[in-house]
């Protein structure tokens, strides 16, 4: 279900694809699910928040410098893209701009998750700020807010040039970016 939303959009995913590729009766999908919203706030909580929530929360518990358990989980995120996973785009980018308009409890759920991202990146920029890792002058829930804007535009533009390479290069500037909070960075003088 999750792959076929991602592929096809949330508008282009069919029920009864859905229903085929699990192999099961249209009586049994319709017993867990009511309708496609439904399934798409499944596959939401279970898969892209699940996930997401994954990823940054090595910032709340990683031993080391704040800004390396940043540049790491940014690190994880470059690792992680595939030439068809930048083709098709972040799934979480994706419904955001095809599902935000039309569907609040969607729009909550995925709401939700960017708001579980700002937190975990603002915390851990306050977090090295009181350890004296990184300029004390910061708001962090601006700086967050800055480097979660990035890597949405650094997903979108790689899904429209369709190049991993241009993905690489969009992280390794927010890493770049992320390096020049730390204090003893020029930006930070």
């Amino acid at each position: 279900m999750a792959e076929g939303m991602h592929r096809y959009g949330y508008q282009g995913l069919r029920t009864d694809k859905v229903i085929e590729a699990l192999g099961i009766t249209k009586g049994a999908f319709y017993h867990y699910f009511t309708d496609k919203a439904n399934v798409a706030q499944a596959v939401i909580a279970e898969m892209h928040a699940q996930a997401y929530a994954q990823t940054w929360s090595q910032l709340r518990h990683a031993p080391g410098p704040v800004l390396a358990n940043l540049v790491a989980a940014l690190e994880a995120i470059k690792a992680s893209a595939t030439e068809a996973s930048v083709a098709l785009g972040c799934p979480v980018t994706n419904l955001i701009q095809e599902m935000a308009p039309l569907d609040d409890a969607i729009r909550n759920q995925l709401e939700q998750i960017l708001t579980g991202e700002l937190a975990a990146i603002g915390n851990a920029i306050e977090h090295g700020q009181a350890q004296g890792q990184l300029n004390p002058a910061l708001n962090a829930q601006d700086e967050a807010l800055y480097i979660l804007n990035a890597l949405q535009g650094a997903y979108s533009t790689a899904k429209l040039f369709r190049s991993k390479a241009m993905f690489y290069k969009g992280i390794e500037a927010i890493i770049r970016y992320v390096q020049a909070l730390g204090l003893g960075s020029p930006a930070a003088a």
